[in-house]
């Protein structure tokens, strides 16, 4: 019994770390689960304040105000989903020995500051660095735990082998034992020591740990964040206690009374009565000295500890109790009937007692882990994709995105002609608008406008797209900048239509509006398509790492242009939630996340001029093949759209019209709904309703 009350603690204990620390994504969800804590979010924020202030001196003045931003911050799901991931990080790069180091990079940071920041001051915002990443120190102890990571299979088997090495002995002992019954009342009580050595154990290491820190600021935070990682250990060895207090009771409930006091008194007179030899007075002496202290110094789990001990003994008083009138009152009834007490006990009373025990021991399991457990994943568990719990399960193909078309092109963007959409990207995103139509060219920057690279272009190849009109205005301000005296810049990747010296700016700042938006919202999901007009895929690629989105674009592509595609959970899970796709130059080997969009999307025409020529013909991508399905839905008017026409297509009866006719006719969901002027109509309820998370009106 001694031997298995021995494995049942290291099964215990080795199963327990190679589950809860040893596991990447269980050690990411416990540190988050610490982070919702108040005393470590406020430990958290203070860090990155004095980061902030130690990387611009002059933001010092404004500590205060920058502090109240970054504590309202480190509390919302967004900080939480970068916090997990800077911590999933660095456990597995621990884990493959990539880094030994206890420092948590979590990038994107600056974002959620700055945008905190906006709402309290937006001058402060402005000096805020948007791509400040804060460092973290995570602690030795979090380091040397994830060391362990080299004995995590030795761990599992361990467990595994010491669990069943305990109820082999447990048998054992109850097979050779001369009284069965009274051995099964030993079993119970070994696998209680066993859990009772355990919640001990638990509770004098916390009190050391947590005595290591001097402030009172951070002994809080090293004790939420001991509670979060070990309170679920403590729990599953308050449960050994219980049950193996139940298991003893029972079986004593079918023996002769036992006065379990006697025991306890017979330890009494032993500490009471005064040794005959002075060598054992010194050493009881000593022995009440250091109890004393103990006491005194470490009242808390002493208190903790002695509580323990009269729980147990409670609970076996009162179960053993129960049980035995269980047992007695069946004896009377069966004495009453005539038959044979001794027979009949022997018979009935086992059953009575098991299933009684085995009721209590359900009822003592559901009270502690409903009770006690930490709920490890919540706050981090997705319960809504972009906005509405019921797309989380669906794939991306069978999702409606309500989409703007030349979605760079607003006239809120500086020295912007011919805007086609009403706000920025961002101010798109932030109305609800999930997918972006976005055109890609290469420029060179000319004092504040962008001389667009015609190589292989031919002016009726413009007017034919732009029309007379901002084809002329175009070439007199191309004409100004190229008789200039200003030295062109580099030449990058710019986003404009056409031509930029209509309106551009860069695609790593247009990437970067994504990305920001991506950072304080981590439960969304957005296609951008890109009209790569002499950018190649790895001109695209390097502006989408520059930005900062490249960690969030979706990097599994589907088998085949029929799919199967992700669940908006799966991409919000794995926090890869943009898809890419590329209008002309996508499938390149060499940037896989990079897809050809005509292969895997199919659409209808998208030069109209009259809302009666809009039909559901197929156009690029033909119509078979891919599974996407992006609806044009715009009247041609370029440059200038015309608000006339955006309120008849865009309204809610015509569009939601066409796309269910479109649907009919083409056989797809149309989940790719782009307009011009998109804040005229309703594209995004026509979306939702598409989506079945909106009646149709």
């Amino acid at each position: 019994m001694v031997l298995a009350a021995i494995c049942i603690v290291v099964a215990l204990l080795s199963g327990y770390t190679r589950t809860a620390i040893l596991s990447s994504d269980q050690f990411a969800d416990r540190a988050t689960a610490a982070l919702r804590e108040q005393p470590v979010r406020e430990l958290v924020g203070r860090q990155i304040t004095n980061q902030i202030v130690r990387a611009d001196p002059d933001l010092a003045a404004v500590r205060p105000v920058i502090e109240s931003a970054t504590g309202a911050v480190v509390s919302t799901p967004a900080f939480q989903k970068l916090f997990r991931k800077a911590v999933r990080d660095l456990h597995r790069t621990v884990f493959t020995r990539d880094r030994d180091t206890a420092t948590l990079t979590v990038l994107d940071v600056g974002v959620l500051v700055s945008g905190a920041l906006q709402r309290l001051d937006p001058k402060i915002a402005e000096a805020m660095p948007r791509d400040f990443a804060a460092k973290l120190n995570a602690g030795e102890t979090a380091l040397e735990a994830m060391r362990l990571s080299d004995v995590a299979d030795d761990l599992e088997a361990l467990a595994w082998i010491c669990a069943v090495l305990a109820v082999v002995l447990i048998a054992a002992a109850i097979w050779v034992a001369p009284q069965r019954r009274r051995a099964i009342v030993h079993a119970g009580i070994g696998v209680a020591a066993a859990g009772a050595f355990v919640v001990i154990g638990y509770q004098i290491l916390r009190s050391v740990v947590i005595g290591q820190f001097s402030l009172p600021a951070d002994q809080a935070a090293a004790g939420a964040v001991w509670d979060v990682f070990l309170e679920d250990l403590r729990t599953w060895a308050l449960l050994l206690v219980g049950v193996g207090t139940i298991t003893a009771a029972a079986a004593a409930a079918l023996l002769r009374p036992v006065d379990v006091r006697r025991p306890l008194l017979r330890a009494w007179d032993l500490v009471a009565t005064v040794p005959a030899t002075p060598w054992k007075r010194v050493l009881r002496a000593f022995a009440f000295i250091a109890a004393g202290v103990l006491i005194i110094l470490e009242r808390r789990w002493m208190l903790d500890i002695a509580l323990i001990l009269a729980g147990v003994f409670v609970l076996y008083q009162g179960v053993e109790e129960i049980l035995r009138m269980l047992v007695e009152g069946r004896e009377r009834e069966t004495a009453a009937a005539g038959a044979a007490p001794d027979t009949r006990r022997r018979r009935y009373a086992p059953w009575i007692v098991g299933a009684a025990a085995s009721v209590l021991i359900v009822a003592l399991v559901a009270g502690l882990l409903s009770s006690g457990a930490t709920t490890a994943s919540a706050g981090t568990e997705v319960r809504a994709c972009n906005g509405h719990a019921a797309l989380c399960d669906r794939p991306l193909n069978e999702v409606a995105f309500p989409a703007t078309h030349n979605a760079m092109s607003s006239s809120e963007y500086p020295d912007w002609l011919f805007g086609q959409q009403e706000r920025t990207m961002t101010g798109q995103l932030r109305d609800g608008i999930r997918g972006l139509l976005i055109d890609a060219h290469f420029g060179q920057k000319v004092g504040d406008r962008v001389l667009t690279d015609l190589d292989g272009e031919q002016r009726e190849t413009v007017e034919k797209e732009l029309g007379p009109e901002a084809t002329e205005a175009a070439m007199r301000i191309r004409d100004r900048l190229l008789a200039g005296n200003e030295e062109p810049g580099p030449k990058q990747v710019w986003l404009c239509h056409v031509m930029c010296e209509l309106g551009a700016f860069t695609m790593v700042d247009g990437l970067r509006e994504i990305r920001d938006f991506l950072v304080s919202h981590p439960h969304e999901v957005v296609v951008v398509i890109v009209e790569d007009d002499g950018p190649m895929p790895k001109d695209i690629a390097k502006a989408v790492e520059e930005s900062g989105l490249l960690p969030y674009v979706w990097k599994q592509p589907p088998a085949s242009p029929e799919g199967p595609w992700p669940t908006l959970r799966e991409m919000i899970e794995a926090d890869q939630r943009v898809l890419m796709l590329a209008e002309k130059n996508g499938g390149d080997p060499k940037v896989p996340w990079y897809l050809d969009g005509y292969r895997y999307m199919r659409e209808t025409p998208y030069h109209f001029t009259s809302p009666k020529q809009m039909t559901c013909a197929p156009n690029r991508g033909g119509d078979r093949g891919g599974s996407l399905f992006l609806l044009n839905n715009w009247i041609d008017t370029y440059p200038i759209p015309r608000t006339s026409n955006a309120r008849i297509v865009n309204s809610y009866d015509f569009l939601l019209d066409r796309a269910r006719r479109c649907e009919r006719e083409r056989g797809m969901f149309p989940n790719i709904l782009a307009v011009d002027l998109y804040r005229t109509g309703d594209v995004v309820g026509v979306a939702d309703t598409l989506n079945g998370v909106r009646r149709s009106r």
